[in-house]
């Protein structure tokens, strides 16, 4: 995985030096930044790992043709403890 990222951040003129920065994993075909998650195939296009609790992720991916999608979102949640709704008062601090 090392060898790939290190491979597809070096493409500066492709535009994937910011969005494969600081990859925790990758797993059936997305990676998952400390910042976004995003398909393989298409390294444009990100999810804020602070949009993870809006609903719907699952069904809007699936329509653009990623049907690994589901499993992806439902990681990602569990990775970055997002699956339930933000509450501004939860944390008790600045985020």
């Amino acid at each position: 995985m090392l060898v790939e990222i290190t491979r597809l951040r070096s493409q500066e003129l492709a535009g994937h030096r910011q969005t494969l920065r600081r990859v925790i994993e990758r797993r059936n075909g997305w990676y998952f930044t400390e910042e976004n998650v995003l398909p393989v195939e298409n390294l444009s296009y990100t999810i804020g790992v602070d949009r993870l609790h809006e609903p719907d992720w699952e069904e809007h991916l699936r329509n653009k043709g990623w049907y690994t999608a589901p499993d992806a979102i439902q990681f990602a949640r569990r990775l970055y403890d997002s699956g339930a709704p933000r509450s501004s008062a939860s944390s008790g601090g600045e985020a």
